[in-house]
């Protein structure tokens, strides 16, 4: 038998050190499929790989370090020791206070209020929204976040006829949430659901809030293929389609989403240029589903 050299033992030690280091610090996430565009593969020269270059999904493990207490995911070393809930917390309620007190919102409602008493849509049973992120992203609040999900709130009192009081179900649906969020949500009576559950819940009488910036797989085209919902406020096509798309867009403005857009639906601004005093929502548009494509 083969015996084992000094170098090989030292191998071995720090191998050995590196995986108890990585199981109590460190974690993997969920696996999660990562999504090339097909205008990522056949424009763009960073994409050469022959997976990227061929094969639009992969599988990705990505390594995080992580809370022992809480198991949130630390996205730097400030957060070390620190209670991200309690902190996450103060920067969402100031954020949700700013949204409530904003011409944008009230601008917003006038709009539902204006589309309800046309009667230009059917009775809404479900709001969604996509790809709306964490909380917590890149070692900062993300403020924009936190914004649309305060947006969410405020659709659901809307059609609820007042906070508090019921209303349409809410699901949000995003890979990047982490527990901290969850529990918030859960104050806000916003339900994370998994997975495809958001498309499956998906039709005529919903309304979807997306923010295709954030998002991994492409969203939009996915929703031209299954659904029409009555109102979604979501990315300007008009405004995206005058600029070059950048590389790691993966839910890009296509033309037939364009298309379905300016044939099916009335668009309206609700925080544009110098009258939009909440940045979180700013890039989005609303859009209306005309009465002669309802289903």
């Amino acid at each position: 038998m083969r015996k084992s050299g000094p170098i090989q033992s030292v191998s071995i030690s720090i191998n050995f050190f590196l995986s108890v280091f990585y199981f109590f610090f460190f974690s993997f996430r969920v696996p999660s499929i990562s999504y090339n565009s097909v205008r990522d593969m056949v424009k763009y020269s960073a994409y050469q790989s022959c997976d990227s270059m061929f094969l639009p999904l992969r599988v990705v493990y990505v390594l995080q370090r992580r809370d022992a207490e809480t198991g949130d995911v630390l996205h730097n070393d400030r957060d070390m020791g620190q209670s991200l809930y309690e902190k996450i917390t103060k920067r969402f309620e100031k954020s949700f206070e700013r949204w409530k007190a904003s011409q944008t919102r009230r601008r917003l409602e006038t709009m539902l209020k204006s589309a309800f008493d046309r009667g230009v849509v059917p009775p809404l049973h479900k709001i969604m929204g996509i790809g709306l992120s964490s909380f917590i992203r890149g070692g900062h609040f993300n403020e924009r976040s936190a914004c649309q999900h305060s947006m969410m709130s405020t659709l659901r009192d809307f059609f609820a006829g007042g906070e508090g009081r019921g209303g349409p179900l809410c699901l949000i649906q995003d890979p990047l949430y982490e527990k901290s969020d969850q529990i918030i949500f859960g104050k806000m009576r916003l339900r994370v659901v998994r997975g495809p559950q958001c498309f499956l819940e998906m039709d005529y009488q919903s309304i979807v809030v997306l923010d295709s910036s954030s998002s991994g797989i492409p969203i939009q085209d996915i929703i031209v293929d299954i659904a029409r919902p009555a109102m979604m406020i979501w990315d300007d096509a008009g405004a995206e389609l005058g600029k070059k798309p950048q590389p790691d867009m993966t839910d890009p403005i296509s033309p037939r989403l364009a298309k379905m857009l300016a044939e099916e639906y009335d668009r309206f601004d609700f925080c544009a240029g110098e009258n939009c005093d909440s940045p979180g929502v700013a890039g989005l548009a609303f859009y209306i589903r005309r009465w002669r494509y309802a289903s």
